[in-house]
């Protein structure tokens, strides 16, 4: 502004002197009267400095282990369809030739393609999984999250904990909300 008024930048360095000096001398003073310090002692900053309570939950309480459907990456759409017609599942782990655990197929990426029949020999698993992702039950709820956020789906494979393909059930992205839910209402006093 004074730049502008006087039409130079003659002013300019008695400008940032007379700043700095007012920084300097004027920190014990503040336009606030009740300022704290920093964000930690705010009260209204209070919530930023709560614990991550998902990270004290474990996945083994919150998954129900169950038989789940396991999908080989070589069978056809037209199998698949006559699969997803019989199991109540929405996402369906994905093994290679091996027997590896290779990816997860979602309903949601078959459906555009269900009703396509000239392709239903044509299409396999393996052209419509995508990258896999899963927990063990000793991990912590905030890793589920994690992986949940990452891939956006809406069940993730629990394996066991001393195997890296064998599959105990599948936890829900509800159950992590839910879980966090209930956390965070046993933590906060009832309000009347």
């Amino acid at each position: 502004m004074v730049t502008e008024l006087t039409q130079g930048y003659g002013l300019l360095a008695p400008l940032m002197l007379a700043s700095a000096l007012c920084i300097v001398l004027g920190r014990k003073y503040s336009l606030y009267e009740h300022q704290v310090e920093n964000k930690f002692d705010s009260p209204a900053h209070l919530e930023d400095t709560t614990i991550n309570v998902l990270e004290q939950l474990k996945v083994n309480d919150f998954f129900r282990p169950e038989r789940v459907t396991i999908l080989d990456e070589r069978i056809t759409l037209k199998a698949l369809t006559d699969i997803i017609a019989n199991t109540n599942q929405l996402y369906f782990p994905v093994r290679d030739s091996e027997g590896n655990f290779s990816g997860i197929l979602s309903i949601h990426s078959v459906r555009n393609w269900m009703f396509e029949e000239n392709l239903f020999d044509l299409v396999v698993v393996r052209d419509l999984a995508t990258k896999p992702a899963y927990v063990r039950p000793d991990y912590d709820l905030y890793q589920a999250l994690l992986r949940f956020v990452d891939t956006d789906y809406g069940q993730i494979p629990v394996l066991k904990e001393d195997s890296s393909d064998e599959i105990i059930g599948l936890i829900n992205r509800e159950d992590v909300f839910n879980a966090y839910a209930k956390a965070i209402k046993e933590l906060r006093p009832e309000e009347d």
